[in-house]
């Protein structure tokens, strides 16, 4: 599922390097400003998504989804604190990419994109300081890594929040409407998840994702979903859920 960005106008090696300094200039100076709010991390979100004209109640969509996975999935209810604050903090890190990055309108080249790609490592790097929100971590440094570890920053064992995360992430990712593209129905975004097990995402998640989303959207709406089935594939990257 590709992802679209915004962001800086510029071009050539001096002006990508410029914003390479920029970035770490705006991270640095944004670590205590982001830490004073952190213990409100609701109205950090809703901060960082005024960064961002199409994101809007994005974080706080996406933790409702994914506390609804991970109840689902079984998990304890400390993990699902944790995944909670990593859901409103995800995209934490883009308080250190500059809005000419963030908010470019069209396409983005090669070098905007690997300073793009650095936000999930800024937002990490906020949160290490914070005892509290050490179980938030995983799901901010890895809400970017695909199952078949081709996703970034590492591409390495994905954290099992983490993997709830990008599901639901991408399930509002293409159900909300953008300004290039009109958003895919509830049928669609659940066959387009569905296609991508054992790609993008962890089959086993899949699996619970799309029973309970389809069973809600049929209490929700009063009609049936038609019946999504996730294809069968071989144990991929991450352990099988645990509760």
């Amino acid at each position: 599922i590709p992802e679209i960005y915004g962001g800086f106008a510029g071009g050539g090696e001096s002006d990508y390097y410029g914003m390479v300094i920029a970035t770490e200039e705006l991270s640095r100076a944004s670590l205590g400003a982001a830490r004073s709010l952190i213990a409100r991390p609701a109205i950090l979100a809703r901060a960082l998504e005024a960064k961002d004209d199409e994101t809007e109640g994005h974080s706080e969509r996406v933790t409702a989804y994914a506390l609804r996975l991970g109840r689902a999935l079984g998990l304890r209810r400390e993990a699902l604190e944790d995944l909670r604050r990593g859901a409103l903090l995800h995209d934490l890190g883009k308080i250190g990419i500059p809005d000419a990055v963030l908010r470019k309108p069209g396409p983005l080249t090669e070098e905007e994109k690997a300073l793009m790609r650095t936000h999930p490592l800024i937002g990490d790097r906020i949160l290490e300081g914070l005892p509290a929100l050490q179980g938030a971590r995983g799901v901010v440094r890895h809400h970017h890594e695909r199952f078949d570890g081709r996703g970034y920053p590492e591409g390495e064992e994905i954290p099992l929040l983490a993997r709830i995360f990008a599901v639901v992430d991408a399930y509002d990712a293409m159900t909300s409407d953008r300004p290039y593209r009109r958003a895919l129905s509830h049928g669609e975004a659940l066959a387009a998840i569905a296609r991508e097990a054992g790609k993008q995402f962890d089959p086993q998640v899949v699996r619970v994702f799309l029973r309970v989303f389809a069973e809600e959207r049929e209490v929700k709406d009063g009609r049936r979903t038609k019946e999504v089935t996730v294809p069968a594939c071989p144990r991929g990257r991450g352990d099988a859920p645990q509760g």
